[in-house]
């Protein structure tokens, strides 16, 4: 996913990423992976005040108070299960989630308890967590801003650089760097403004993803909307003049 988190990171976030968990043998445990990235989330706010180990105070005093959890597949289903009731919790993006159930824990029942604004990513030629896989995540999800985008021609493993060979053995990416360049631009084109919107208070983004996802586009086969992260504006004209005022007599009454 170095696709992804080197792009993230050049445009100004802090991008944590989970070493756990990441075995075949043996199986993850998503439960446990999921508290990974809950954890993360939170270890990142505070970096804002951290100065232990001396290299983290190069973060003091700025780190906006936003956080966001993301993943893939098995990472995408334990960002349900990390959003759950996440107070610290700005908002949601994932990408192709699979379902994730470990003691107890699922992430598509849970996903009623998850209340912040959420993008939702699949791919039209996904064959291992489909668009129904998706939906299930999607329409129980209790969040009053929340979107699903299906990218065209994208398969499971095309959500990163397409080199993962535990992800391949799943379902083969697409073969050419071309490729890869082509379908990694589609699913950016949402996620880069949808957090710009939420994590950077950033007015024309959101403005800029509405009009992407409510509009006809040749790069996507369906989406879901609920709510919007459009900017409110209003029809008032907003006017600011000087000009040097001269009162006499000085001093005077009434």
């Amino acid at each position: 996913y170095d696709n992804i988190y080197n792009r993230l990171a050049s445009l100004g976030y802090i991008v944590l990423l989970p070493r756990t968990e990441s075995s075949i043998f043996p199986t993850p445990n998503h439960a446990d992976f999921a508290a990974d990235l809950k954890l993360l989330a939170t270890q990142g706010l505070q970096l804002n005040t951290t100065s232990t180990p001396t290299a983290l105070a190069t973060f003091n005093g700025k780190v906006m108070q936003t956080a966001a959890i993301g993943g893939h597949s098995m990472g995408a289903g334990c960002s349900f299960i990390a959003a759950q009731n996440n107070t610290t919790l700005t908002c949601l993006f994932n990408l192709a989630a699979a379902t994730s159930n470990t003691a107890g824990i699922s992430s598509v029942a849970g996903a009623s308890l998850v209340t912040v604004p959420t993008l939702v990513i699949s791919g039209e030629k996904d064959n291992v967590a489909d668009t129904t896989v998706q939906n299930s995540h999607y329409n129980p999800t209790s969040s009053s801003i929340k979107f699903h985008s299906i990218i065209k021609d994208v398969t499971h493993c095309d959500f990163g650089n397409g080199t993962s060979t535990t992800c391949n053995i799943g379902q083969a990416s697409c073969s050419t760097p071309s490729c890869n360049v082509t379908l990694f631009n589609r699913y950016m084109s949402y996620i880069e403004p949808f957090l710009a919107n939420r994590l950077k208070n950033d007015c024309n983004a959101g403005n800029t993803f509405m009009s992407l996802i409510q509009n006809p586009s040749t790069d996507r086969v369906g989406r879901k909307i609920t709510g919007t992260i459009a900017c409110t504006t209003t029809n008032l004209n907003s006017e600011i003049s000087y000009d040097q005022f001269l009162v006499s007599p000085n001093p005077t009454n009434n």
